[in-house]
Parts: C-alpha cells; sequence; structure tokens
C-alpha cells in the first residue's frame, strides 16, 4: 500500500502545482498516471484542464468522476480530492470501480451516483492490519456529500503521510499488473 499511496501522494501534488499556474486538471483517472523512468508518477493528458473551475462541463472518465462534477459539471479541488481517491480505490479494487463485481456497469455507476457506501475494495479483504484506517481515507476521501468529504489535497496529503507513517516498515507485494508493485503492511 504504500507504493500505491506515494502515486495518489504525487498525483495531489501534480494537481495542486496545475491549480498554482491556473489550470484546473480535471481527467483525474487511472490511465493519466505516468510513471518516469526514476520512478516518480505525474498526471498526463492536459486536454481537458481549464482555467476556471466555475467552468460547467461535465469532462473525465465517469467512474472517477465526484457526483457534482457528473450531475453538474463543477469540479473544484474537493472534487479532485474524489477523483485521486476513486483511482486509489480502482487500483485496490483489482482495477475495477465499486459496485461491478455485484452489478453491471450500468447499475454499478448508478449505485455510486445514489450516495452507497463504498465496499471494501477486492485486494483488501485479506489484509486485516491498518484496513480501517484506509477505508476511512477510502470513505471520507470518496464521500458522496461534499460536506463529508475531505476538502482540500492539503489536507488528503497530510492524511496519507499520516498513513504512510502508520503502515511503518511492512512491506509485501499484494499486486503487480503492467509494471505497479502495490505494497502493503
Amino acid at each position: 500500500i504504500k507504493e500505491l499511496l506515494n502515486i495518489i501522494r504525487s498525483i495531489s501534488v501534480a494537481w495542486l502545482e496545475c491549480k498554482e499556474r491556473g489550470l484546473i486538471y480535471r481527467d483525474i483517472h487511472i490511465c493519466n498516471i505516468y510513471k518516469t523512468i526514476d520512478g516518480k508518477y505525474k498526471l498526463g493528458d492536459f486536454g481537458n484542464c481549464s482555467i476556471s473551475s466555475l467552468d460547467e462541463e461535465v469532462i473525465g472518465s465517469k467512474w472517477f468522476m465526484a457526483p457534482e462534477t457528473y450531475t453538474h459539471g463543477h469540479f473544484d479541488e474537493c472534487s479532485a480530492v474524489y477523483s485521486i481517491t476513486m483511482v486509489f480505490y480502482f487500483i485496490l479494487n483489482g482495477l475495477k470501480p465499486p459496485f461491478v463485481k455485484c452489478q453491471n456497469d450500468k447499475e454499478a455507476f448508478k449505485k455510486r451516483m445514489s450516495g452507497a457506501t463504498l465496499l471494501l475494495p477486492s485486494r483488501l479483504i485479506c489484509i486485516n492490519a491498518y484496513r480501517n484506517f484506509i477505508m476511512k481515507l477510502i470513505r471520507r476521501g470518496a464521500a458522496f456529500s461534499q460536506d463529508e468529504r475531505i476538502k482540500s489535497l492539503s489536507e488528503y496529503i497530510h492524511t496519507v503521510d499520516q498513513l504512510v507513517v502508520l503502515l511503518g516498515e511492512y512491506n509485501n507485494v499484494i499486486y503487480n499488473n503492467a509494471g505497479f508493485n502495490f505494497i502493503y503492511s
């Protein structure tokens, strides 16, 4: 999980850097995260960026979109927290969106957009240590209501950093696909 948390932290920092440069990066999803030769993770594909968070266009992959983005085209830092958390969930769920296992894609998406509580990702089922802390990050980061969600990426990064410290020195590979090794404790 530590490597996965590194990915999440890196794209959170990248999103904030875009914002500091006047860009609102709206297309956060698994296919727009790239690993450099030196092992750093970066955001790519800037074709759907905007210069204003007031743009009300629905942009991005629906599986990673915050509810307010999908329904109203609204995208801000809190929406970015949601999208980044969905990347985290997607990877921990064996590269599958929430609820797909028990329903078809259309019904699974409808269930997520109705505010259903996210289930334990499949890759966390076998992990007892720190599972509750990881699920707390997921549920706070991907809360349906913006009022219940982590509001800023600074707070999100701080929470991720706390989880990395909590994980300590335990390292075991739980998932390997396309060159990614995801570590858990």
